[in-house]
């Protein structure tokens, strides 16, 4: 459906090598980004980690893509999407190669770091490239395709990422990521370009940092802006903190599933994940009620984790967790 879509339009047909390439990138963001849970033991026994040292590496990444941001938003502004995600894609592969040869937790941490920082771009050049080659009444379609899409890496990062590390091991699955990845960022940067050819207009103004504080503190004032940001906040936190760190651990430990059972796990989480972003908007048509929707899926995800609380009565480690 999506490709015949895109190929039904000359117009459209143009526009599939970017975003191909937006999917590309967003997914390695994904993949990145909850890789370690499957493997997590393997990290632990290899790497000598201890529970805080795990949680570390895991959230190393999203400390780094939340530093950098603001940064990213102005090199945007003054070197374009093309050439930042290119840089900064060329920096998650540094990154995934100082993973594969990780001796110790700072390794493992340092090199997450440097994958977060160059994943810092992806989803961010979605909106900014996408508002720029599709007109208005069409963005959201094409925004949700590439979103949807990236949940690749998602599941790519459960049973695949768990067979791989079987067969080859995790090092040399991170060496093969780092490939991938820098094929992206040439890809990225000899496909890829800031605005379509038949644009005839100005180049914007670039923003003073000024300006972007001010830019800024306005989106932060947007009526209804603070329960969304709060609602997202603990529930994607509370979704990736399953996914993308604890997940892996736990099927281990308390289940004593190997590595492609682990991964098959995760990988049916992820697919649930995918299937309900893909379900809450014909939801929300139908019953004409966002604030239901919400609640009841709130109200679902608590019975599960008190479910799974009360089934690790007797393991006192795994209850404080949770």
């Amino acid at each position: 459906m999506f490709a015949a879509s895109v190929l039904a339009s000359p117009a459209m047909a143009s526009r599939l090598p970017l975003l191909i390439l937006l999917i590309a990138v967003t997914c390695l963001s994904q993949f990145y980004r909850v890789s370690n849970s499957v493997i997590a033991p393997e990290l632990v026994r290899d790497l000598d980690l201890s529970a805080r040292q795990l949680g570390w590496a895991g959230s190393a990444f999203f400390f780094a893509l939340f530093a950098v941001q603001i940064p990213v938003g102005m090199w945007f502004d003054r070197f374009g999407a093309r050439r930042t995600v290119a840089a900064l894609s060329l920096l998650a592969m540094l990154g995934s190669l100082w993973i594969a040869n990780a001796s110790d937790a700072a390794d493992l941490i340092a090199g997450r770091t440097i994958v977060g920082v160059g994943c810092a771009a992806s989803f961010m050049s979605v909106v900014f490239l996408c508002s720029r080659w599709f007109e208005p009444a069409k963005l959201a379609t094409r925004l949700s395709w590439v979103f949807a899409a990236s949940n690749i890496g998602t599941l790519a990062a459960a049973t695949p990422l768990a067979w791989i590390a079987a067969t080859v091991g995790w090092r040399s699955g991170f060496v093969g990521l780092a490939v991938v990845t820098l094929l992206v960022a040439l890809g990225f940067l000899v496909f890829v370009r800031d605005r379509p050819p038949e644009h005839r207009g100005p180049e914007p103004a670039r923003e003073s940092p000024g300006q972007i504080l001010r830019g800024l503190w306005e989106v932060w004032r947007t009526p209804g802006l603070g329960p969304v940001l709060s609602m997202h906040f603990f529930a994607y936190a509370t979704m990736l903190t399953v996914l993308g760190v604890w997940g892996g651990p736990y099927l281990h430990d308390v289940h004593k599933l190997d590595g492609v059972a682990r991964g098959n796990v995760l990988l049916a989480m992820g697919t649930a994940q995918i299937l309900g972003i893909l379900a809450y908007g014909p939801m929300d048509r139908v019953l004409r009620s966002r604030k239901r929707w919400c609640s009841e899926g709130r109200r679902s995800r608590w019975c599960c984790w008190r479910s799974w609380r009360h089934s690790l009565a007797h393991r006192s480690g795994w209850r404080s967790r949770c």
